[in-house]
């Protein structure tokens, strides 16, 4: 990041320690560690601010163009009466005695010796055409 070699580094060290002597470098490094640390959370959480704040653009941006699409297709659309409905039913009314008793008459008369509860006769099928 700032490319510093290892000798330059080395170099500052000693100097450091010749000005601000050895009883007082372990407590100015901390410092500077606590100081690094605070920039560092400062930068993170600024960076994270301006994230949030390019999604709500982003977010901002598609609503406004998802309502000139809504609003341009209803434009384009033409308006449509839709009927209402009722969830009240209403049963069919029933016909007439008179077309009722005609409509049993229609239908046609069983043949002699058929039963309702009679079993239905099986067919014989090709295979047990051959035992019947």
């Amino acid at each position: 990041m700032f490319d510093i070699a290892w000798s330059e580094l080395l170099l500052i060290g000693a100097v450091a320690l010749i000005f601000i002597g050895p009883k007082e470098l372990p407590g100015m490094l901390v410092n500077i560690g606590r100081w690094v640390r605070r920039a560092r959370s400062i930068a993170s959480e600024f960076q994270s601010s301006l994230d949030q704040a390019v999604r709500e653009a982003e977010v901002d941006q598609l609503k406004q163009k998802m309502n000139a699409a809504v609003m341009e297709a209803e434009q384009h659309m033409p308006s449509i009466d839709l009927p209402s409905f009722s969830m009240q039913f209403d049963p069919p009314a029933a016909p007439p005695p008179s077309e009722a008793v005609a409509a049993i008459e229609s239908i046609p008369p069983s043949p002699e010796g058929a039963r309702l509860d009679a079993e239905p006769e099986h067919r014989p099928t090709p295979e047990n055409a051959s035992r019947v």
